[in-house]
């Protein structure tokens, strides 16, 4: 993995024993490695394994744990996905420290016309300039080449690492 990479642990759907294995065993490849770890909707499981922060969606019903979490541990990384513009602003808005912006390609996730593009995502980048923004959701190794033509400097991808398995 490149410097500066950030891995999101999800696996939401294992029981949380199971969970906090396999975080830790995640941990210990991203400490030997440099690299930043967050923990998907789960603070409990953040704190336990002292994660670097934690990762939530704009779909979730309340921010206000993930911000007083924050609050409370001023050093964490708090990352959401934002799927809409009002999301993108209300992150903003709360210095949300990575927005990820999704879909911009399809995904198995979401049909062509739900996806946000190349266009609209340079649109987003100027006018939240600094804000940290992240492009995800269907970036591979075909696409990643337009992503670049933007002068985007970070991506996220999902399906796209586990093409290297």
């Amino acid at each position: 993995m490149p410097e500066n990479t950030t891995i999101i642990f999800r696996e939401y759907d294992l029981n949380y024993n199971k969970r906090l294995k396999m975080a830790k065993e995640i941990k210990k490849i991203a400490r030997k490695n440099h690299l930043t770890l967050l923990i998907g909707k789960n603070i409990k499981l953040a704190k336990e394994i002292k994660a670097d922060g934690v990762h939530f969606s704009d779909q979730e019903k309340s921010w206000r744990k993930y911000l007083r979490y924050k609050k409370n541990n001023k050093k964490l990384t708090l990352s959401c996905s934002c799927h809409n513009e009002p999301s993108i602003k209300k992150a903003n808005k709360l210095l949300i420290d990575i927005k990820f912006i999704s879909p911009i390609f399809l995904t198995k996730s979401y049909s062509e016309n739900q996806t946000i593009g190349t266009k609209k995502l340079s649109k987003k980048i100027k006018n939240n300039i600094n804000q940290n923004i992240i492009p995800l959701g269907g970036v591979n190794s075909l696409n990643i080449k337009l992503l670049q033509k933007i002068k985007i400097n970070s991506m996220a991808g999902i399906s796209f690492f586990n093409t290297f398995n």
